[in-house]
Order: structure tokens, then sequence, then C-alpha cells
């Protein structure tokens, strides 16, 4: 809509939010225009860029020789109306410098409250997003015993269930032995589903089979599905790694589902996924922080971390010969895909607030260089 649609829409309801919401967009476009379109189109064209539209040169131009005219005719009042435009011009000017000054004001004190609608957005999106999926449900789950089934998180390397991003996570999982071998399990942000007897939302990639040998790839195979005969329940585990893991912080928890279908037999959770922050933001902090990161975000291969985080020589994607590794930095680390440097990003943006796009990682490639870098966007953000 228009800003002449909003001063309509004022004037014809006579509400006062509605003027403030004309007042408001005027305000923004104005501001957009000096503080965003401008400088963008003096860098995009440069001199080249004309000071003044053509609808002004033309009202400039009528108005200098009204202007001229006036004076022409104006006789001996011509000082004196002279002297009344320029206090007309400067009175305008310090109307408009003021209110820049409050706009800038308002905008600087809204910013967090603007934060704060952003991530609330961001958040719905992502719910909206999670709820993208057709749910399938089994029609014969009336012959397995429900109450048979569990499900368990086994504990983190710090002996709890709070999991670093990037670090593998086990489970546990007993069921009947009649159970169907094409039985998956998925992990799932806490509250993104309601019932606890169906899935509904997208696992985004953050699951894996009971039997891999079931399934080829996310398409489970028409093979016999049914357990071998027992009394006994079965049990075994899976790992959760790579790709499969949740790369966003948050808590989350465990499904158990039934022959490749949403339905649940067994929940476990909540588990945390954190990561780690710098305790103050000097070379030294946020480079410990980094050695507890980019091992993790590369699978935790020794020939891919750096030396200085246990990584090998060996087998390394981008040296070749002996000479080329034994001159390798020690905080030197290496890719096999851009997906791990994307997930280096996606922890660096949850650790320091800091977006990085997937090259620039992989340009550093180097702990201190991106443990500089860094340091300088928090500095240039904050100044």
């Amino acid at each position: 809509m228009s800003g002449a649609s909003f001063l309509g829409l004022a004037l014809i309801s006579g509400s006062k939010l509605v003027g403030f919401l004309a007042i408001l967009r005027f305000l923004s476009h104005w501001w957009f225009l000096k503080a965003v379109e401008n400088p963008h189109m003096r860098k995009l064209y440069g001199d080249s860029l004309r000071k003044e539209a053509g609808f002004v040169k033309v009202i400039k131009n009528v108005a200098s020789k009204n202007a001229r005219l006036l004076e022409s005719r104006a006789g001996r009042h011509a000082p004196e109306i002279k002297r009344v435009a320029k206090e007309v011009k400067g009175t305008f000017e310090k109307v408009f410098e003021e209110t820049a000054d409050v706009v800038e004001e308002f905008l600087a004190k809204s910013k967090p409250k603007i934060s704060e609608v952003m991530q609330e957005t961001k958040v719905l999106l992502q719910q909206s997003r999670e709820r993208l999926v057709i749910t399938r449900v089994a029609s014969d789950l009336s012959s397995y015993d429900t109450a048979k089934y569990k499900v368990a998180i086994s504990p983190s390397a710090a002996g709890n269930t709070r999991f670093h991003l990037g670090e593998p996570i086990h489970v546990k999982w007993e069921a009947p032995q009649r159970h169907s071998r094409r039985d998956w399990i998925g992990i799932y942000r806490i509250g993104a589903n309601q019932s606890t007897l169906v899935t509904k939302t997208s696992s985004f990639g953050m699951w894996t089979p009971v039997h891999n040998e079931e399934w080829d790839g996310e398409v489970p195979l028409g093979t016999p599905h049914l357990s071998s005969r027992g009394s006994e329940p079965q049990t075994g585990s899976v790992l959760f790694e790579g790709s499969s893991l949740p790369w966003t912080t948050g808590r989350y928890e465990v499904r158990y589902h039934h022959d490749g279908k949403y339905n649940v037999l067994g929940i476990d959770g909540p588990l945390e996924v954190y990561v780690s922050k710098p305790s103050s933001l000097d070379l030294a902090s946020v480079r410990t922080c980094l050695i507890n990161i980019v091992p993790l975000c590369l699978d935790s291969d020794p020939s891919l971390v750096p030396l200085s985080c246990g990584g090998t020589h060996d087998s390394s994607p981008d040296t070749e010969g002996d000479s080329v590794a034994s001159a390798r930095d020690p905080d030197d680390f290496s890719f096999w895909s851009e997906r791990q440097a994307k997930r280096i990003c996606t922890a660096i943006e949850q650790a320091f607030d800091v977006e990085y796009a997937p090259e620039v990682i992989m340009a550093d490639a180097n702990l201190t260089r991106l443990a500089n870098r860094i340091l300088v966007s928090k500095q240039l953000l904050v100044a």
C-alpha cells in the first residue's frame, strides 16, 4: 500500500493508531531512502548519479524564474522578501534535522523490540516449516503390544543429557522380538509435536533406522519385516551423528516409530543441545571455544581436524606428500564437503552471534585466523 492509502485510511477511520502508522510509514520510507537507497545508488553509479531528479529540476527552474520575476517587480520590498525566504528555508532545514534526530532516536530505542519481533517471527516460520509433512500411519498397530517398546537416551560425555552441538548421541531401544524391522527413531524439538501417539512434523533428516539393512536411504525395503519369534525383548542402540544430529541449540526429544510410519511407540527426553561460548572476548577464549566447535563439525575426523586438536597428517584431502603435511600449521583444518563448513558457520552464529558464508570459513581454515576474524567482526558490530 502507498503512503496516501495510509493517510486516507487514517482520515476515513479517524483512528489515532492508523494515523500513527501513516506517519511511521512516511518516516520509515524517508529513512530507507536516506540510509539504504541513496548510499547504494552512490556506490553503484558513483559520480554519474544525478543529484536531483528531473521533476525536481523542473520545479526549481520554474521557482527560479518566478523568484526573479517577483524580485524585479518587488522593487524596494525585495530585501525584505529575501530575508523572509531565508528564514523560511532555515526553518525547514531545522525541522528536517530535528525530525531526522527523532527518527534515529526512535529506531535506536526500538531496536531491542524489533529484534524480539524478528526472533519470534523466525520461530513461527520454523514451526510452520516443521509441519510440512504428510503423516503416514499404520493400520496393523493393534497386533503389537506398544507397552513393550522403550527408548532411552544414553548419557553424554559429561554424564548427563546435555550434548554439545555436533556431539554424537547414542540412543538405546527395546522392542518385542516380532517388532517391525522397518522401525525408526527420530529427534524432534520439544513442543513441535502436540500428540504423543502420532508424529506430525518433519524430522529434517534427524532420524536413523533401527535396522539399517532394511532401508535404502530414506525408503524402506519391501523385505519381510517381522523379527524372529521369542518371549525375550530385543534390544539394541542407534547412533545419531553428522547430518542426523540437531545443528540448532535447544531442547529435543527422541521418538521411536513403527514400520516406516509415524506411529509413536516410545518417547524419551528432554535432551539439551548447547554450544560453547567464550568467557570473554579475547583471542585465547575465542580460540578455546573454536577448539570445542570445529572438530565436532568435522565429524571428529583425525585427518580433517587441526593438529592442535589431536588431528593427524594422514589422508588429508587438501594436502599431498609428506613435505606439505610437515609444513602444515597446527591450527589448520580441512573439509570433505561444503556441508561441514556450513556446520561451522551455524555453530559460530549461535556461539558468537556473527554470520559468515561457508566460503569465508573454507578460505580461513585455521583456528587462529578464524578467531581473529570473529574478534574483528564483534568489534565492528559493537562500534
